[in-house]
């Protein structure tokens, strides 16, 4: 019989893709910071998703990314509350029924990078109020591989060396205060 215990903690990440003429980055990262205190900041230009996204936030060359990742370790029960927290900001900041920007959060622990979703799935498990765990990249041998299904947003090398280092970062912390 498996031993029932808590298991270590993660960090939250956050994904913004949001139009640059209607909320500022700056906004954005008030908000986030608001949630869960401080954030180290990462971009990437690739972003595959703008088309999608502008059919509802509007002009896709004013579309702008970029994800935030927290130094503080939270407890993963913590994970549904912030995924409800991101959706209500959403549809809190909309214009006209539509959102200014995508606000997607994440979980990084150790063992594999998981984003929350409403949208249930073959590989997504429920987890409560509606939030589903939607698992994209897994650890093996200390770092992080895609899976079939992951977003080609999480697929490309300068995010995984990013997530990576998140990683490092949250078993020093993990280890310094055990």
């Amino acid at each position: 019989m498996s031993e029932l215990k808590k298991p270590s903690q993660g960090f939250f990440f956050a994904s913004f893709l949001y139009h640059s003429e209607k909320i500022s980055k700056l906004e954005l990262i008030t908000m986030w910071k608001d949630l869960v205190g401080p954030s180290i900041e990462f971009n990437s230009h690739f972003c595959p998703m703008k088309k999608y996204y502008a059919k509802e936030m509007g002009d896709e060359n004013m579309l702008e990314r970029f994800f935030l990742l927290s130094t503080t370790p939270f407890d993963r029960e913590e994970f549904v509350a912030l995924k409800l927290k991101a959706t209500e900001l959403e549809i809190k900041f909309s214009d006209h029924n539509n959102r200014i920007f995508n606000f997607d959060v994440g979980l990084l622990t150790l063992e594999n990078f998981i984003l929350a979703t409403g949208k249930s799935f073959s590989h997504r498990t429920y987890i409560g109020q509606g939030v589903y765990a939607d698992l994209n990249l897994l650890c093996e041998g200390k770092v992080f591989r895609a899976l079939p299904w992951t977003y080609p947003d999480y697929q490309i090398p300068e995010v995984i060396d990013f997530l990576n280092w998140g990683r490092s970062l949250l078993l020093q912390k993990l280890t310094t205060t055990a």
